[in-house]
């Protein structure tokens, strides 16, 4: 968002030297503000404090100044911003489409100024799999990159990330690995070998070689990428944490449950405090259906207690409740799932009286 951060500085220049009546006059300052107060707190990564400057930069500008404006544009912009480092998916891209609408009154809809948005849009719908629009606003951003940005590495690597997901979620996973690839030369380039960014792109090329079970081939994309998060990332990191579970399950699935047991305790290790109702397996493949049950048609669940080990596996299964045709495929499931165990003193510890419930439907 460089373009736009330099761009809502002069925004901020221009307004600041503005003639208006004293309460019209106090209303533009506290915007002028609110701009600024937001690009500090973006640039700080304060998510709430930027949320809260976006809020009001936004508000006030709506008051203050017409539609198709560039005060509009970027106050809008901006709040799109904050939605969406919030997580608020429906209302950043409402406020991106918002922001959208202006800037084609100001600017020229293939104009790098409206790159950012562009981007945004497509990723926000390429997360949740609308294809159509998250293609619709990628092409869009292709064409500004290709007049605007061509010698821009940076600006190419993030172009190469959009399509390789919009290929791997069209079922192209060889045009998404030939992507990532690239996005690993660039960012090597830019950013170094020690740097998390580089490795990204691994961690992405592993799940595609996890989904086509090369199972070695993912270990040896991922466990690099996993060891710089672990010396860079803060130790909850989302992207650390999915390295992690990722691996166990990898080396489950390559019958290595010591290794995988080193990254149940990774996880543990970073969230000490979780409670065991928090638990959720981090490997938990899928029941077998038994075949006598499944002729039949029937359906339904069985509850098991048991415990788990300081090595995050599970032991001492009993079942509790359920048909009696689903219980031997429950707890022959279970015996195989790894969580992430308890940590007493610094110490990872067995937890007794673990209860979860197995559901076993028809798929019809």
């Amino acid at each position: 968002m460089k373009t736009f951060l330099k761009a809502l500085m002069v925004i901020v220049s221009l307004s600041s030297t503005g003639h208006a009546g004293s309460t019209e006059k106090d209303g533009k300052a506290e915007f002028i503000e609110a701009l600024k107060g937001f690009k500090k707190a973006w640039a700080a990564e304060d998510r709430e404090a930027a949320f809260d400057f976006a809020e009001r930069a936004y508000d006030l500008s709506q008051e203050l100044y017409g539609e198709g404006t560039k005060y509009q544009y970027f106050a809008t912009k901006q709040f799109a911003m904050a939605q969406d480092r919030h997580g608020h998916r429906d209302e950043a891209i409402k406020f991106y489409l918002e922001a959208l609408e202006d800037g084609e009154q100001i600017y020229d809809v293939n104009g790098p100024e409206l790159f950012d948005i562009y981007f945004a849009l497509s990723a926000l719908y390429s997360s949740s799999h609308e294809h159509a629009s998250a293609e619709k606003y990628l092409s869009r951003a292709e064409k500004v990159y290709e007049e605007s940005f061509p010698d821009d590495l940076l600006v190419k690597a993030d172009i190469l990330n959009l399509r390789a997901k919009a290929y791997f979620y069209e079922g192209k996973a060889k045009a998404a690995e030939k992507n990532y690839l690239q996005v690993h030369d660039i960012y090597e380039k830019e950013y170094g070998k020690d740097h998390p960014q580089t490795y990204m792109p691994y961690f992405f090329l592993a799940k595609i070689h996890m989904a086509r079970k090369d199972y070695d081939k993912a270990r040896e994309l991922l466990e690099p990428a996993n060891e710089v998060f672990r010396k860079t990332l803060p130790p909850r990191n989302t992207v650390l944490m999915a390295s992690h579970a990722f691996l166990v399950e990898i080396y489950e699935k390559l019958e290595q449950p010591d290794k995988a047991t080193e990254h149940c305790v990774a996880i543990a290790e970073a969230k000490p405090n979780d409670t065991v109702d928090s638990y959720k397996p981090i490997f938990r493949g899928v029941p077998a259906y038994p075949v006598n049950m499944a002729r039949s048609g029937r359906e339904g669940y069985v509850i098991l207690e048991f415990t788990i080990d300081e090595a995050g596996m599970v032991k001492d299964i009993r079942v509790l409740e359920g048909a009696k045709g689903f219980k031997k495929a429950a707890v022959e499931s279970a015996k195989r799932w790894r969580f992430a165990p308890a940590i007493k003193d610094g110490k990872p510890v067995a937890t007794h009286i673990v209860n979860h419930k197995i559901t076993f439907e028809l798929v019809r």
